[in-house]
């Protein structure tokens, strides 16, 4: 779908609100409150002319790549960028010229040299890129960045918890626990829908009511590097561990004076292995490695990591959980298949007191008893008032939660009978 096919179905959208605005339909009244979004379901159609657009900035992608759409459970799909050929260490994947990036008009004016004014550093650069980003969408096809935010226009307005519905959020936040008093008993991730009101409304002034504005801030926080949007290198999925991770790139935030960013592979890749970034573990992420973790990665980028996974409740009870792989003797090509069973690595110093493990069992306690008969969650969860997308990523969450907790108090000795997990294998 076109940008302006998208304009006439808009227009044929709000013909459609006028009549139902006669008759006090309640889609109506959604609609004229912003909170229905035209968005055309042509994502892969914009993602060659991306590609395209690319190259012809100077930047790269590799001919033995490609983007594919995959299944992602419960009928969904996603798209991701796999291997049709083998790779070695440090083949050259992705180039992205830093003219290709998208990011705040006065990063653009500064200099690597003497950095920004300190006028400029009252408000954080990541809210200029958002209202960089945004204008840019407006523009559309008419933008420099034409094919990049043709790509984000196509992309959906509740990727992230905070632009989820009302009724989402909801129940979110009842299988949390953070509608409670005692903020010990709050599950994390912390503050888990409250990017749009909090960072983007109060600490960059954003809008309320622009809804495309909204929708960049969305997309800066789910692909966004600081104050980069970097095009294409942001579609790579997320997944740590040496046997996932298969990407390495040098830094987009501190390298200004490289003239792009350069995508190579990690380690040697098999052809149809899916390329991977890490959102947690990357040159650029700070001290993402040592406090962020499996809850926050669906805060900031709306989805349940796979494994592995990395929990970090206090300061002294973070741990991994992981599959377990073995050779398959049957092959002489060191084939591995999991299986089944989970792993635990510990990552504090020491063994918690008696007290957080008692939280913890509290938090696993609520987490099984969420889908009781007669529980809020359960109401709203059969409600069919939860998006379908929304609810899903829900019980994942759920589900991963339970697991990852059942393996962490048995790895410690806390006796727990286990509802959903598999056996398990101690790493000290």
């Amino acid at each position: 779908m076109t940008t302006k096919m998208r304009r006439i179905l808009l227009q044929a959208i709000l013909l459609v609100c006028l009549v139902l605005t006669i008759l006090s339909h309640p889609l109506c009244e959604r609609a004229c409150a912003g909170e229905i979004e035209v968005v055309g379901n042509d994502e892969e159609d914009n993602i060659e002319p991306l590609i395209t657009w690319l190259k012809q900035r100077n930047g790269a992608f590799s001919h033995k790549i490609e983007v594919r759409k995959i299944p992602a459970g419960s009928g969904s799909t996603r798209y991701g960028i796999f291997a049709k050929q083998d790779l070695v260490e440090d083949e050259e994947l992705v180039v992205i010229p830093r003219e290709a990036m998208l990011t705040a008009e006065r990063r653009r004016r500064s200099t690597t040299s003497s950095g920004l004014q300190a006028s400029d550093t009252t408000v954080p650069l990541w809210c200029d890129t958002v209202r960089a980003l945004s204008k840019e969408m407006k523009l559309g096809s008419e933008s420099n960045y034409s094919a990049y935010v043709e790509y984000l226009n196509a992309q959906p307005f509740d990727q992230i918890p905070t632009s989820w519905s009302d009724k989402g959020k909801e129940l979110l936040l009842e299988l949390l626990g953070q509608n409670q008093q005692d903020k010990r008993l709050h599950f994390p991730p912390i503050d888990p829908v409250d990017f749009l009101e909090v960072e983007w409304e109060q600490f960059c002034k954003g809008s309320r009511d622009d809804m495309i504005e909204r929708k960049a801030a969305i997309l800066h926080q789910a692909r966004g590097w600081d104050e980069f949007m970097v095009p294409v290198f942001d579609m790579m999925s997320h997944r740590n561990g040496p046997r996932w991770l298969n990407t390495k790139s040098n830094s987009v935030i501190r390298d200004l004076g490289s003239p792009s960013v350069n995508v190579t592979a990690s380690r040697d890749i098999k052809a149809g292995e899916e390329i991977y970034n890490t959102y947690s573990h990357c040159i650029d992420c700070g001290n993402r490695k040592l406090n962020y973790g499996t809850p926050e990665i669906l805060r900031d980028y709306g989805f349940v990591e796979n494994y592995p996974q990395r929990w970090i409740l206090t300061r002294t009870f973070r741990f991994e959980i992981d599959e377990v792989f073995e050779h398959d003797e049957a092959h002489s090509n060191n084939i591995e298949h999991p299986t089944g069973a989970l792993k635990i690595r510990w990552l504090s110093g020491g063994r918690p007191s008696n007290a957080t493990m008692l939280v913890v069992h509290q938090h696993l306690e609520r987490l099984r008893g969420a889908d009781t008969a007669g529980s809020l969650f359960r109401t709203l969860a059969a409600s069919g008032v939860v998006p379908r997308n929304e609810l899903d990523m829900i019980l994942g969450y759920r589900r991963a939660a339970i697991v990852a907790l059942e393996h962490a108090l048995d790895f410690l000795g806390f006796t727990v009978a286990r509802e959903l997990a598999p056996g398990i294998r101690i790493i000290q």
